[in-house]
């Protein structure tokens, strides 16, 4: 769990706050993998510059009620990797606090992770 409000402000006056979270995952052959994604509020994976997924899960008390509780099963994203680097990039939005985002392989063998 990397909770953003510990190592980044939120902007002053801002209602709305962002950050990119990048690294590379180096495959040792190509193929789909699967991450599970945990973050709130709002998140886009990228790889290799192309948006793979978006989804929103602001808090909401009403049709359909979220807590806004971060957990790897919120999301889960099947990565194309090709073998060798592939860059991930994760935009992460909050607008309301409890700012943060996680995120695992299901089955990490053959991969490396490098955060940039």
């Amino acid at each position: 769990l990397v909770p953003w409000l510990r190592h980044l402000p939120m902007p002053e006056g801002s209602r709305q706050w962002a950050t990119l979270a990048r690294g590379i995952i180096r495959a040792d052959k190509p193929g789909l993998r699967l991450l599970e994604l945990g973050f709130s509020d709002r998140v886009t994976v990228f790889l290799d510059g192309r948006p793979l997924f978006y989804d929103d899960d602001s808090y909401s008390s009403d049709n359909p009620r979220r807590q806004g509780v971060i957990h790897l099963g919120q999301a889960a994203v099947f990565l194309p990797l090709e073998a060798g680097d592939n860059e991930l990039a994760i935009w992460v939005a909050d607008r309301f606090g409890g700012w943060g985002m996680m995120a695992r392989f299901v089955d990490p063998r053959g991969l490396t992770f490098e955060a940039r």
